[in-house]
């Protein structure tokens, strides 16, 4: 196996099953039944462990297990703590986390003990604080909060809440792709201080200082942390925000508050009003109607209006205050575009891409997709292929249609076919058929009779004769609903056969063990 950096150059080769880096210079190897330490940077063998995995890594030390035995290694291998019947789950400062008869606890780098294994569950908010679980009866735990300088328990509460993203549960970063080494993916933490906690008692909430002081009252329905220091409260179906330190009044006055922007608050004071607030703005946007929004950066506001005139999608810029309205649907935001579409007839539909303050930057596409890289369009019966700058890259004439499949393929219709092509290479490939789709790593085509699947190499792997999936699929729902086999019946005849079968969940395990059965 070897062992390569992001870039992918190589650092190191080992005849080995497993090969798991342990700092820059040190990487552990698995073989047979015994744990190697390599030194990359002098090309050594450092040590041979006797063990029978590695559990734990950092860039201080290793956890190692022998017979359901575990000991604790420096970096340089030299023994920290001898092996002993505790199982060692995983270190953090000078501390080791432990499993006992089903608890957690901590002891010590010199294995004295710290915080005895009385806890169901522990959890690591930051450098300074642990939250530990016990069980009272068989239904319900108290939450402890306890500083992990020096162990001891600062409050308990029902639930107790520390900063969003910050808590890791001992456990949860077992990496499964190396069970035979039980390998911890991820070992450096590093998380900003809890200024505050959010607790809880019979459902209702309140907030405590990291000296478990009461510093909002616990009477609230639910409070939620929306900024560093800025609370959103709820109370009798209202809701308030609050900003510790302020010792301002905490006022309840809004039906909703939606905080799922990194940008702004959205207050619902109304079906007619909202208000937009961050830690440096507060903006009032007041409308006929009932509308939605959507924050896209810090400036413009995208908002949908359903009775307004004039009727549609709309931008709001917050620092001209002023509106434009689209006037139609905004189907698909992305970096500095906006993808709008308009109804020219019963069938067809005409794209633009728009920029936030409402200029046409590209109109008159009849099919429009904005891929990862590029920009696909197809305008005047061809297909353009443009950078994000709206520059040309190529173009292929007499096309009617285009698929993306995935960043380097594209099937484009030509007459009645449709041709696979290499975005990258900015040629066809010389596959064609009658539909195309991407399927876990395999390229899937569809003919008049057949649906054929190949890898990535384009070799042939397996074929499904659509008649037969049709008359699988349609005595595997016929008994359930008539209206079902109706509709499978008519959607074959109107639409791809591959493309019904993708786009119902019922469907797809049916094709997929289809095409693996006749590999």
């Amino acid at each position: 196996m070897f062992w390569l950096d992001i870039e992918g150059k190589e650092l190191g080769k080992y005849r080995a099953s497993i090969v798991v880096p342990i700092s820059d210079s040190l990487v552990c190897v698995r073989k047979n039944s015994q744990l190697e330490i390599y030194n990359r940077l002098e090309s050594r063998l450092s040590k041979k462990i006797d063990a029978d995995s590695l559990l734990f890594s950092n860039e201080s030390y290793l956890i190692i297990r022998k017979d359901s035995q575990y000991a604790v290694f420096d970096i340089a291998l030299n023994l920290i703590l001898p092996f002993q019947n505790r199982q060692l789950i995983a270190i953090q400062q000078d501390k080791i986390f432990y499993s006992s008869k089903g608890k957690q606890g901590l002891i010590y780098n010199s294995g004295e003990e710290f915080i005895s294994a009385d806890f169901i569950e522990l959890k690591i908010l930051d450098s300074n604080f642990l939250i530990g679980y016990k069980k009272i009866d068989s239904v319900y735990y108290k939450a402890h909060l306890i500083n992990f300088k020096t162990g001891k328990t600062i409050a308990i509460y029902d639930e107790i809440i520390g900063r969003p993203c910050a808590m890791f549960q001992l456990g949860d970063y077992y990496n499964i792709m190396w069970p035979e080494l039980w390998t911890i993916g991820q070992s450096q933490y590093t998380y900003a201080a809890n200024k505050f906690f959010i607790v809880g008692n019979g459902g209702i909430h309140g907030i405590i200082d990291h000296f478990g002081n009461l510093l909002i009252p616990i009477e609230y329905e639910s409070i939620e942390q929306y900024a560093e220091d800025l609370l959103i409260l709820k109370k009798d179906k209202k809701y308030g925000i609050y900003q510790l330190g302020k010792n301002l009044p905490i006022e309840l006055k809004y039906d909703y508050i939606e905080t799922y922007s990194p940008f702004y608050l959205i207050c619902k004071v109304s079906d007619k009003e909202f208000d937009l607030i961050n830690s440096d703005k507060f903006i009032n946007i007041k409308q006929k109607y009932k509308f939605t929004l959507e924050p896209i950066d810090s400036n413009i506001i995208h908002g949908s209006c359903y009775r307004c005139y004039p009727k549609g999608d709309f931008l709001f810029n917050t620092q001209s205050n002023s509106y434009y309205y689209l006037n139609i649907h905004a189907e698909q935001f992305e970096e500095e575009y906006i993808k709008t579409s308009q109804q020219i007839n019963r069938h067809q539909k005409e794209y633009k891409l728009q920029n936030f303050y409402g200029d046409v930057l590209y109109s008159g596409s009849s099919q429009m997709e904005i891929g990862t890289s590029f920009i696909f369009s197809i305008k005047n019966d061809t297909f353009f292929i443009l950078n994000k700058l709206l520059e040309i890259v190529h173009s292929v004439p007499q096309a009617k249609a285009f698929i993306e499949l995935d960043r380097n393929h594209i099937a484009i219709k030509i007459d009645t076919s449709y041709h696979l092509f290499n975005i990258e290479k900015k040629s066809f490939i010389g596959m064609k058929g009658n539909y195309f789709y991407f399927m876990a790593k395999y390229l899937v085509r569809e003919s008049e009779m057949d649906i054929d699947i190949y890898d990535m190499s384009y070799a042939h792997k397996a074929t499904v004769k659509i008649n037969d999936l049709k008359a699988l699929q349609q005595a595997r729902f016929y008994s359930s609903a008539n209206y079902i086999s109706k509709e499978i019946r008519w959607s074959f005849d109107k639409r791809s056969a591959f493309e019904e079968v993708v786009n119902r969940i019922y469907y797809r395990n049916l094709v997929w063990e289809k095409l693996k059965s006749n590999k």
